[in-house]
């Protein structure tokens, strides 16, 4: 019988591989197809492209970082440079000391997840005795390899924003500033992508050792050498899922230590600027705007980057999953990650702008904008080159048995829908999202008459934004399903995720060009800010961008990944009474369905209410710091760090484990179409509202942007500016919390059930289903039995984890208020010297005095305080109200006590709130 039954219907008995070599056509001479080309392709072959492609990608990222490198920062003889180089020194040492930190966390949770994998696959083994070993060490390697480009990309967006703001001066102007800054994005993503891509290929060979070659067993996951079914390639994809489940890992864990950190050092930043007299020192004095420049590189730079290598290796190891053991079908996946290093390579030496006619903010953001436009066109236009030189390589003289070199064009067509996609979602983005389109001016617009109108407006924008990307994923996966089925779907994913390379680099570019436009906010360089701004607002624009784009991409993988849990757990094979097995309809389906959807929501809730305590750590220290460190000399980045990551970690390990051990409850306790429905669930809800939400909290902040650098609407201390300052808040947590976590949440969890699928998997000719069906074929409820929860004390293990973890956090973490503990209270008598809290001895004739008085019911007392730059050597945690010159208005220095009770109370108690004394 033929193996050609339709477009791109593959009969697995007659696939093209290495193994079937005894096919005899019944012509003479006889043909052996396992003998052609592309059925004889080895391991090797498969996974060159990848290894060759990726292997140069790292190479050419350390050049570029080494080069870069050598470009001039701020000029030491002067004082603006000084303090630039200054700044960039400290937010190294902040960078590298949230890395460690992060690290740390990391590893004790991979660490954890490393032993699960290895006992359970070792004790539930479906090919041989080496799963467990296997898979786990898979995982392990995923998880360390990505350290090495977190570390990197940390390092050069934190020496890279001073050489971008020297660049803005003397070294090609808009042009020279905007290749700075988009050489920092390159390194990311060849680091970032090369470094994960190679690592899978190298683990994909070591993978098929000591394993017979080629034929997919005919339910995905059995290997018995006894009867002839070799399944050496495909196994080896099956362990290479706990690969893409350790990127996943790590992605949901930095994305919300980042996305927490981050935010909370904006907003704390923002608090001691406003209620601390000296904030507006030099910043490399201010440990709280250092610990903002080392947050906006973790949330745009190292999340980010994490997130869009997820999505590829996730859809890599799905496509490689649904080629069913077929040679060429696998080898698409990794050439064309292979090769679109070139697309990548090529595009970045077109990145370029013009520095003539560029005399205003909104000119000079247009010429960026478009100069980056070209990169991506290009590297849209390349990459379909590629890839259809892959397909022909691959196709050319394909057997006619299985369809002939018209296959190939099939599934190129699958590719090709893919990269329209890719920059039709990015161009919609734009579209809502830019300063200058009619969807953000709308929003800014609405501003004039408060807040409210504005948070309206941006709601409303934000919702209408999910329509059109939409409306092209369902075509898109209509199309590629029609053409190719589940693996068509795959490539179509593989098509959109093949623009990874510039994406990563447009988006790591924010960070950099928002600290250089930050660093030169001093009255030296007052005209270079012209520049700065422009490229501020071009890295904005292309963060907001980049973020619908890389939500489109998450669904697509998050898709292809629940499509190949579908074909590894059985459920594609198995039908009851000539209908789908697993219909929504099915109560027990809706309700899971229902489950899965509201976790993403759930998980999101807790990393927002996270920020919130990574906010009173990062005041606190700050605040520790200011009255301290005598002199005020350059600040501690490494303390404000470490005590801003603690809350971060623990608001961002909670939703990871839930995240993982939910879907794993569902599937064991239920089975393997109740978690497909959880999966679905989630999918569609995630990744729906984490759409909204990151084009919504984008409008609000490029709604400020076009007030402040465009001067629309009033300018800057206007009553639109102020209504998009609040929106700028509001958004922030949407758009760098919130949807992160749900986007990433639904690969997360799409990563957790195609891992645990060989586990739950349901064999139709298993003599427990057999006997089951015979006996109870009356009653439907008794055959649904038979196979939903056969396997439910599986269940009990992740529950129990479950339980203790939630307990864990809840009173270690979460049940406590978060108020700073009382510190010593420092007095001195009127010219003594004082003891600091820290030890040193601070001479009166150093510090100016300063009168502060306390209101009592008894007698006004009032004591001489020191002060150091007018900031009080005192506990900021006073039992009353102690207000001193400098403070902008009538100000608690702390919040209250508990046992003091709220303020009115202590009010109502005879107790007033000090005024200031000016």
């Amino acid at each position: 019988m033929s193996g050609w039954s339709g477009p791109l219907t593959l009969d697995v008995s007659s696939i093209c591989t290495a193994s079937n070599r005894e096919l005899n056509l019944g012509v003479t001479p006889s043909v052996a197809w396992g003998d052609s080309w592309p059925c004889y392709i080895n391991a090797g072959t498969i996974a060159s492209v990848a290894i060759l492609g990726s292997g140069l990608a790292i190479i050419v990222g350390l050049i570029i970082h080494a080069v870069s490198m050598r470009w001039p920062k701020g000029d030491e003889h002067t004082n603006w440079g000084m303090k630039m180089n200054k700044l960039a020194f400290l937010t190294k040492r902040g960078s590298t000391s949230w890395f460690s930190s992060m690290a740390m966390y990391l590893m004790v949770f991979a660490v954890w997840w490393f032993l699960v994998i290895l006992v359970i696959f070792s004790a539930r083994q479906r090919s041989d005795a080496t799963d467990g070993i296997r898979y786990a060490a898979c995982y392990l390697v995923a998880v360390l390899v990505m350290l090495f480009p977190i570390y990197m990309v940390m390092v050069n967006c934190s020496e890279s924003f001073t050489r971008t703001a020297r660049a803005a001066m003397n070294m090609g102007g808009v042009s020279g500033s905007l290749r700075t800054a988009f050489s920092s994005g390159v390194v990311a993503a060849f680091l970032g992508i090369g470094t994960s891509v190679l690592f899978l290929a190298i683990m994909y060979l070591f993978m098929t050792l000591q394993r017979d070659r080629d034929v997919y067993s005919a339910y995905g996951n059995l290997c018995s050498r006894n009867n002839g079914t070799f399944c050496g390639q495909a196994l080896a994809w099956q362990t290479l899922c706990g690969f893409a489940f350790g990127i996943s890992t790590v992605s949901i864990l930095v994305r919300g230590m980042a996305g927490i950190f981050g935010k909370a050092a904006e907003v704390g930043s923002e608090l001691i600027h406003k209620l601390e007299p000296d904030s507006s020192i030099e910043m490399s004095k201010n440990p709280a705007s250092v610990a903002d420049k080392t947050g906006a590189i973790a949330v745009d730079g190292v999340a980010m980057m994490i997130d869009i290598v997820e999505s590829l290796i996730i859809t890599i190891v799905s496509a490689g999953l649904l080629a069913q053991g077929h040679s060429a079908r696998m080898a698409i996946p990794f050439w064309v990650a292979g090769a679109s290093f070139l697309s990548g390579l090529i595009a970045y030496a077109f990145v370029r702008c013009s520095n003539a006619g560029v005399l205003h903010v909104a000119d000079r953001y247009r010429n960026m904008m478009w100069g980056i436009r070209i990169g991506m066109y290009l590297t849209a236009f390349l990459t379909l080159v590629w890839m259809a030189v892959i397909i022909g390589i691959l196709y050319t003289n394909y057997p006619g048995f299985f369809g002939g070199e018209r296959v190939g064009w099939y599934l190129y067509a699958c590719l090709f829908l893919g990269v329209l996609t890719s920059v039709l979602v990015w161009e919609f983005t734009s579209y809502f999202t830019a300063s200058s389109s009619s969807p953000t001016r709308s929003v800014a617009a609405a501003g004039i008459t408060g807040a409210s109108t504005m948070l309206i407006q941006g709601l409303g924008v934000g919702l209408l934004s999910t329509l059109p990307i939409a409306f092209l994923i369902m075509m898109l996966i209509i199309a590629c399903g029609a053409i190719g089925g589940q693996y068509g779907i795959a490539l179509a994913s593989i098509g959109l995720a093949s623009q990874c390379w510039f994406a990563i680099a447009a988006n790591v570019m924010a960070p950099v060009a928002y600290a250089g436009d930050s660093c030169v906010d001093q009255p030296e360089t007052a005209a270079v800010r012209e520049v700065t701004v422009s490229l501020h607002m071009a890295g904005e624009s292309c963060a907001a961008e980049t973020r619908g784009w890389s939500t489109a991409a998450s669904i697509l993988a998050a898709f292809s990944a629940l499509a190949a849990f579908r074909q590894e757990a059985g459920l594609e094979a198995f039908q009851l009474q000539g209908t789908e097995s697993d219909v929504i309809s099915e109560g027990i389906m809706f309700a899971c369905a229902v489950l899965g959807g509201f976790t993403p929501f759930f998980c999101a809730g807790i990393n927002v209410l996270a920020i919130g305590k990574a906010t009173r750590a990062l005041v606190d220290e700050t605040r520790r710091q200011f009255q301290h460190i005598a002199g005020f000399v350059d600040c501690n980045p490494e303390a404000i760090s470490k005590a801003t990551c603690y809350p971060a970690a623990m608001g961002a390990l909670l939703p990871a484990f839930m995240l993982i051990l939910i879907p794993a409850s569902v599937g064991f306790l239920i089975g393997a179409r109740a978690l497909s429905a959880f999966t679905a669930g989630a999918i569609f809800a995630g990744g729906s509202a984490g759409l909204f939400m990151f084009n919504a909290g984008a409008t609000w902040c490029k709604s400020k942007t076009s007030v402040e650098a465009e001067g629309a609407f009033g300018g800057s201390g206007s009553d639109a500016h102020i209504a998009s300052v609040i929106g700028t808040r509001t958004g922030n947590a949407l758009k760098d919390v919130a949807a992160p976590t749900m986007v990433t949440g639904i690969k997360t969890i799409a990563m957790t059930a195609l891992l645990i699928a060989p586990l739950i998997f349901i064999d139709r000719n298993a003599p427990y289903y057999l006997s089951c069906l015979t006996d109870k074929w009356a009653s439907s409820i008794s055959i649904l039995a038979c196979y939903d929860w056969n396997k439910a004390y599986w269940a009990a293990l992740p529950l129990f984890f479950l339980g203790v973890l939630g307990l864990i956090f809840y009173f270690a973490f979460w049940n406590r208020d978060g108020t700073p503990a009382p510190r010593q209270q420092v007095y001195q008598v009127e010219n003594q010297p004082v003891m600091s809290p820290g030890g040193m001895m601070m001479a009166p004739s150093v510090m100016p005095m300063q009168t502060v008085t306390a209101v009592q019911p008894a007698p006004i007392v009032t004591t001489t305080v020191p002060v150091m730059n007018q900031v009080p050597v005192m506990s900021m945690q006073q039992p009353f109200g102690i207000v001193g010159q400098g403070y902008p208005e009538p100000y608690m220095a702390a919040p209250m006590r508990p046992e003091m009770g709220s303020v009115d109370q202590f009010v109502n108690n005879g107790y007033q709130v000090a005024q200031p004394m000016y």
